[in-house]
C-alpha cells in the first residue's frame, strides 16, 4: 500500500502520532478552507450591505462618542482625539469608502466652550454631502440631527 503525505498526515491524526509535515499540512489546509469560506464571503458586499456596515459604524462611533462624554462630561473637538484616547481604532474616522466621516461639534455658550452636542454622517459612496446617497448616524435625535436647508 503506497502512502502519501496526506494519508500520513490522516492517519497521524487518527493514531495521534503528530508529524511535523503532517501537522504543517494540516495547518495549510485548515488555513485555506478558511479563507475561501470567510473571506470569500466578505469579500463579495453588495451596495445595500455597504450602507448597513457604513451605519452600523457610524453607530459604533457614537457610542464611542457618548462614553467619551460620559468620562469628560463634553464631546470632543473632532474624531482624532477618540482616536488619540483609545476609543476609536485607527482609521476608525473613515468610513466604508475611505472617506473621512463628518463630524461637527456644537460648542455651548453654557459649557464655557467646551463642546456639548455633535452632528455626524457619512457622505456616501460618492463623497459628496448633502446627496440623496448620505447615510445618517443611527440615533437621529433632534440633538444629534444634521439640520439641511432643502
Amino acid at each position: 500500500m503506497q502512502y502519501n503525505l496526506l494519508t500520513e498526515c490522516v492517519y497521524a491524526f487518527v493514531k495521534k502520532q503528530y508529524t511535523k509535515s503532517g501537522l504543517i499540512l494540516l495547518f495549510t489546509i485548515s488555513t485555506i478552507i478558511i479563507g475561501v469560506v470567510f473571506i470569500g464571503n466578505v469579500a463579495i458586499v453588495d451596495p445595500v450591505e455597504e450602507s448597513v456596515v457604513c451605519a452600523a459604524s457610524l453607530g459604533g462611533i457614537q457610542s464611542s462618542l457618548e462614553l467619551y462624554n460620559t468620562h469628560y462630561k463634553y464631546y470632543p473637538d473632532n474624531l482624532e482625539v477618540l482616536i488619540k484616547e483609545g476609543y476609536l481604532q485607527e482609521k476608525g474616522d473613515m468610513d466604508y469608502w475611505n472617506n473621512k466621516y463628518i463630524y461637527k461639534p456644537i460648542y455651548s455658550k453654557d459649557t464655557k466652550g467646551k463642546v456639548d452636542n455633535y452632528l455626524l454622517r457619512s457622505c456616501g459612496p460618492d463623497g459628496k454631502l448633502n446627496t440623496s446617497d448620505d447615510i445618517e448616524s443611527p440615533i437621529n435625535t433632534d440633538k444629534h440631527t444634521f439640520r439641511t436647508s432643502k
